[in-house]
């Protein structure tokens, strides 16, 4: 074994470190924004951009994943 191959950061289920990093760092950040009061349920221009996104996370990782069900259904949902 090299040492190289001991170095290289794990990868998600599905082999991809993008969709890893964004389900294990980025989701997690944006629920911590979500819950600190980042976000204004009345502002049509933070809606538009929480559904850009979201939309963005949905299409770098599993839809079915976890964490995005959580940003979703707990965070975003009415």
């Amino acid at each position: 074994m090299e040492l190289d191959d001991e170095l290289e950061p794990e990868i998600g289920p599905g082999g991809d470190m993008v969709s890893s990093m964004i389900s294990q760092v980025v989701i997690p950040r944006l629920c911590k924004l979500i819950e600190g009061g980042a976000l204004d349920p009345y502002s049509i221009r933070h809606i538009r951009r929480m559904i850009d996104i979201a939309e963005q996370v949905e299409a770098s990782i599993e839809q079915e994943g976890v964490r995005f069900q959580v940003l979703i259904f707990h965070y975003l949902s009415p």
